[in-house]
């Protein structure tokens, strides 16, 4: 359970005051809740679960903004990354404390996105040890905020002073990035969430197969099924992602030493005098084939940044669309178990039912693009680490000849060290490589059924919600 950041104190809200209560709100981990707004932030929808844990009505919330539910705990820079981001035309996850009708907090880790001219945003119950420390830095910086508000401070200024000490914060926690950040809380959360719902599984509903909504729910656990194989990987790709990490800082490293013993070599034999021509020749050949072998390495060091970027993308979007497609189908239950979609109901379950599937598509077809994006990077990783090892054998073969024209030499023994240390390296640098080239060859790529069986499921909710009507 996540402690609260503060407690007591009174908040204004609809234009009564509320006494808070340092209490949480109850709800359950299978619980998923989520809204719609339009693009300033004024709710169009929400489901159930939203309702029934911020303690008020469908007609209390729709038509309000999103901040009603706002607790003063929550910092003001929190609020401000969300918007930057949805601005901006991308998805954003943060934590997020809100405040519920009867004065008491509930957590959520929210995930919000573009749908149409306005967001949707799904929260679920954060359980994972990172929601407890961003609760800590919350407390922090939400005091900043206050203090400095009270000296009298523009809090335009102020807001973007603790949007810094947030992402120092985080930072400090591990987090080079606020995108690092997210990527790992929705990842974690959602884990961590599904196993505990495995270990304590529930009966599943009785439903009605008559029910217009049925006929929704088996393309979605379709494509469910199918992203959860997905996210299961999530593992191996942040695997692939450290490791390539690692190797990259290995290469650049080596590149360096190559150049330094290169240039060693080359000043030492232009010392020499006619005995030494062909240690000249040896030496001038290897500087020439380092200059190759650098560039080679500088550019699989490029290729490795531009696969972590994509990995990393490919890894949240993944978590992304699989959470979207649990929310899809537990609203069809929801309501199948609910009101339904009689009366008056009608157009507000399509509109939400159409919102989470676009997101769904929209969310399908980048994972896909990331994915093949993924795939074509490591194909380029594989050429370059070919031609990173054959120019490793070049430079063995160079080593070896200068080995042998230094042994020739009278006073030749600082040329063998030279060569011989040269030597070291390069064999300690191929076995890096294969290590690389195992890295660069593993996963999972996405063929091609498997993308026409997603498009499929998506496609059959598609046409199923046309007849819902």
């Amino acid at each position: 359970m996540v402690a609260p950041p503060t407690g007591g104190g009174e908040r204004r809200s609809g234009g009564a005051t509320k006494e808070l209560i340092d209490e949480a709100r109850r709800f359950d981990l299978a619980d998923l809740f989520f809204s719609t707004t339009d693009g300033r932030g004024i709710i169009a929808s929400g489901n159930e679960v939203f309702c029934r844990v911020s303690g008020m009505t469908e007609e209390e919330l729709i038509g309000k903004p999103h901040s009603i539910v706002r607790h003063p705990d929550t910092p003001r820079a929190v609020f401000r990354l969300l918007w930057n981001y949805l601005e901006d035309n991308r998805p954003v996850v943060a934590y997020v404390k809100n405040l519920a009708s009867d004065g008491r907090y509930y957590w959520v880790l929210a995930a919000a996105f573009p749908v149409g001219e306005g967001y949707l945003s799904i929260r679920l119950k954060p359980t994972s040890p990172l929601a407890t420390a961003v609760a800590d830095i919350y407390r922090e910086v939400r005091a900043f905020e206050v203090e400095r508000e009270r000296r009298g401070e523009r809090r335009s200024d102020v807001v973007s002073q603790s949007e810094r000490m947030l992402l120092s914060a985080i930072a400090g926690a591990g987090f080079a990035t606020y995108e690092e950040f997210m990527r790992a809380a929705l990842a974690s959360e959602i884990r961590l969430r599904r196993e505990a719902m495995q270990r304590a599984p529930t009966a599943p509903p009785d439903l009605d197969a008559h029910d217009p909504l049925f006929s929704l729910l088996e393309p979605a656990r379709q494509l469910g099924v199918w992203l959860d194989g997905r996210f299961a990987g999530l593992d191996d790709l942040a695997e692939m992602d450290q490791q390539l990490s690692s190797r990259s800082a290995y290469l650049l490293s080596l590149a360096e030493d190559i150049r330094v013993f290169a240039f060693n070599a080359v000043l030492a034999a232009s010392q020499m005098n006619e005995d030494g021509e062909a240690l000249t020749s040896v030496a001038s050949e290897l500087q020439s084939r380092c200059s190759v072998v650098i560039d080679t390495i500088e550019k699989l060091a490029d290729e490795i940044r531009s696969a972590t970027t994509t990995i990393n993308s490919l890894s949240f979007r993944t978590a992304m669309t699989a959470l979207q497609c649990e929310v899809f189908e537990f609203f069809c239950i929801e309501t199948m178990l609910g009101a339904g979609v009689g009366g008056g109901r009608v157009d507000t379950v399509l509109h939400d039912l159409s919102s989470l599937h676009a997101g769904m598509r929209r969310g399908l077809e980048l994972l896909v693009e990331r994915a093949q994006s993924h795939e074509q990077h490591l194909q380029d990783l594989r050429h370059s680490i070919y031609d990173l090892q054959s120019g490793l054998a070049s430079l063995s073969r160079l080593v070896l000849s200068g080995r042998i024209e230094s042994a020739r030499l009278r006073d030749g023994s600082s040329f063998v060290s030279l060569f011989n240390e040269v030597g070291d390296q390069i064999k300690a640098a191929k076995r890096e490589v294969n290590l690389f080239r195992d890295v660069a060859t593993s996963g999972h790529p996405i063929d091609g059924a498997e993308i026409d069986g997603a498009r499929s499921s998506l496609a059959s909710i598609d046409e199923r919600l046309a007849s819902v009507v």
